[in-house]
């Protein structure tokens, strides 16, 4: 049983498990309490409503085994509105008033940053389940930790992918934020004599890329592809500007959004034959948690979990496993711990190396890359092309 207190003049709803034992005394051990901020509202909502979703089945599924180190698990939720400044606020205000051990849940990479920053100080240990750039993580943010891809190991990817196509010159439109800057950026340093990559960058806000399409368009030999990078609305009208701009070259996506539907509704027969790389988590390498994790997530949602959904659980498990681990749920405890742990996740080991390379500081890889390609107008979700490693 769940109860939902709605504070009066904010996003914030508290989520917790209710006593299961009656006559519980005021000597129980604080809850380990976790926070969840996402984009709740708006037209990118889809995401941040499944990750709080989710947490909530974390939170009745671990409450329902009885306890952590005798304490029982609490969410505390709130929308940040897409706004740095309201996550922030929220972020600042759980930790006051609720006591927030730690915060998970998904979110753009800049708004992500800027509350990374902001909180540092409290060493509040914050894991990214899917958000993907280089920078949200680092030495100088060591209670930053992420399970899952970030912007330099999928650009790595991509550019093995390309140059065994033989495809030697890209363009990438690449938004101008913390996901598409950086991926860019990344992708570019890449590059080589037989393997040139061109940045053209545009604003977030933008919803035509006509103007940015000129250029390329007038140039004596077209790319052989052209990647979009973002997550605002250009993505959606982007194959159609491509091609109505006289550009034949191969299209790719740098994540899911050929699946949505204001993709078709904007493209129509010019979004036939993109490309689009995603994540998965193959059936092979789940483990005995992770087996139990898909029944729980398909019976309680009916569908499969993709591969953010089994990241987002390892988190959760990570704060688990950490307050276990140190019997406490004081913040800079949970994060010192974050760093030393090792634990069986949904698909395999989790473990938070301190790499020094691009994206990879205290971030544990989870899952495999694959190429998908739309052969047809409409089509739902693409057909496999290949895995990339």
């Amino acid at each position: 049983m769940k109860q939902s207190t709605v504070f009066s003049g904010t996003a914030m709803v508290l989520i917790s498990a209710l006593m299961a034992v009656q006559g519980a005394t005021a000597q129980e051990k604080e809850p380990v309490v976790v926070g969840v901020i996402s984009n709740l509202s708006g037209p990118e909502s889809k995401l941040g409503t499944e990750a709080v979703g989710l947490a909530e089945l974390y939170v009745e599924h671990i409450n329902g085994k009885g306890s952590v180190d005798g304490r029982k698990f609490e969410l505390v939720v709130g929308d940040n509105e897409n706004n740095p400044d309201k996550f922030i606020s929220l972020g600042k205000r759980f930790m006051q008033q609720r006591n927030v051990m730690g915060f998970t849940g998904t979110a753009g990479s800049g708004e992500m940053l800027a509350f990374e920053k902001a909180v540092k100080n409290t060493n509040v240990p914050i894991c990214l389940s899917y958000t993907m750039g280089n920078k949200n993580v680092g030495p100088d943010l060591p209670s930053v930790f992420r399970i899952g891809p970030y912007n330099g190991q999928v650009a790595k990817l991509m550019a093995n992918y390309l140059q065994k196509k033989n495809w030697k010159n890209v363009v990438v439109l690449a938004e101008r934020s913390a996901f598409g800057t950086d991926f860019a950026d990344a992708l570019q340093a890449l590059g080589n004599d037989d393997f040139k990559v061109d940045v053209v960058s545009y604003d977030p806000q933008a919803v035509d890329l006509s103007p940015m399409l000129v250029p390329v368009a007038r140039q004596e030999v077209q790319p052989d592809a052209v990647l979009v990078v973002g997550y605002g609305p250009a993505i959606y009208t982007s194959a159609a500007r491509i091609r109505e701009a006289g550009i034949k070259s191969q299209i790719i996506g740098t994540w899911e959004f050929p699946e949505m539907p204001e993709f078709w509704s904007a493209a129509g027969d010019a979004g036939a034959g993109i490309m689009y790389s995603t994540f998965g988590i193959s059936e092979a390498t789940l483990t005995a948690g992770g087996k139990e994790f898909r029944k729980l997530f398909t019976d309680k949602f009916g569908r499969e979990p993709v591969f953010y959904d089994y990241n987002e659980w390892d988190c959760l498990t990570a704060f688990t496993k950490a307050v276990e681990k140190t019997g406490s749920i004081d913040r800079e405890t949970v994060s010192k711990a974050f760093g030393d742990l090792t634990f069986e996740g949904t698909s395999g080991q989790i473990t938070f190396k301190q790499d020094p390379a691009p994206g990879a500081w205290n971030s544990s890889k989870a899952g495999t890359m694959f190429m998908l390609q739309m052969s047809k107008s409409g089509q739902a979700k693409g057909d496999i092309v290949e895995e990339i490693r």
